[in-house]
């Protein structure tokens, strides 16, 4: 069966969205379509805020099935894709990679808008830190500028309490300055609120996190694997006349030993593109 997405694409975006109530709305054309990834720590609301923007009530749930989940709908006259990433923090490297290829592959082609870190007013937990710095270590400093923070909250959010737990809390002003200061408070309980967030990311002229940046950073990160492989034949090479092995053996045998690394943590990516590519860098390494 044809899926409605590229039913959509197809028909350049132009269809009949049915609300709840059995409304029918009609997406403006002239308004790009938006990918958001929402993240977080368990128990943040991830799943009630999609639900909230999407203004849908049974939607697929990253907490139950432990891996990236999409869902889709209309807000604002926009088509919206909403992913829900699980918690990251504490898993395997692993499998952080095969999520993190996960999410970027249900944003493509156009790649994801906006990362947005969903919290609770209230004390910061270290585990909404942890998340966030696990979601920077993963998808790599190119991530930064997609990245915002949607506070929840029960009451209204000018109400004095809310606004002083944003601004007096240090850790808060802190996670919102690692943000770049974007952030937005919103009624958990008051669906209108959300489209503030449509309204937030569809105004900001950044362009978006695509696969390509995702394959950028890991290279990045082979490069400094490198460096440090430089260094340390740099260092030990002032050892070989006490060792009796050879500079060109003793690099070919920290190549050898790179490229069991790099297989070992890359072999569970599905993305066969981009898994070549890597590959191509190592066999280059080996043949030093």
């Amino acid at each position: 069966m044809e899926k409605i997405e590229d039913i959509r694409k197809r028909n350049n975006s132009a269809f009949l969205s049915i609300k709840e109530d059995g409304a029918a709305l009609k997406l403006d054309q002239s308004l790009p379509s938006l990918n958001l990834v929402l993240y977080g720590g368990r128990g943040s609301g991830k799943t009630s805020v999609a639900k909230a923007i999407l203004g849908q009530t049974d939607l697929l749930s990253a907490s139950s099935s432990s891996e990236c989940v999409r869902n889709q709908g209309e807000m604002c006259g926009r088509w919206v894709s909403v992913v829900e990433m699980p918690a990251l923090n504490g898993k395997p490297q692993q499998e952080k990679m095969k999520e993190s290829f996960r999410c970027i592959s249900l944003c493509e082609p156009e790649g994801v808008h906006a990362f947005i870190l969903v919290l609770p007013v209230g004390p910061l937990t270290d585990e909404a830190q942890e998340e966030l710095q696990t979601i920077q270590d993963t998808f790599s400093s190119r991530v930064n500028n997609n990245t915002m923070i949607l506070f929840t909250t029960d009451s209204d959010p000018k109400h004095p309490d809310v606004i002083k737990c944003l601004k007096k809390d240090k850790n808060i002003k802190e996670l919102i300055k690692r943000c770049g200061k974007r952030y937005l408070v919103v009624n958990s309980s008051d669906r209108k609120q959300f489209s503030k967030v449509i309204d937030f990311v569809g105004k900001r002229e950044q362009s978006c996190y695509t696969s390509g940046n995702l394959f950028e950073g890991y290279l990045d990160k082979l490069q400094q694997k490198e460096e440090k492989i430089a260094r340390l034949q740099s260092q030990l090479s002032k050892l070989l006349p006490q060792t009796g092995f050879s500079g060109r053996y003793l690099k070919k045998y920290f190549a050898y030993i790179l490229s069991i690394i790099l297989f070992l943590s890359l072999k569970i990516i599905y993305n066969t593109e981009m898994y070549n590519l890597i590959v191509k860098k190592v066999s280059s390494l080996t043949c030093l």
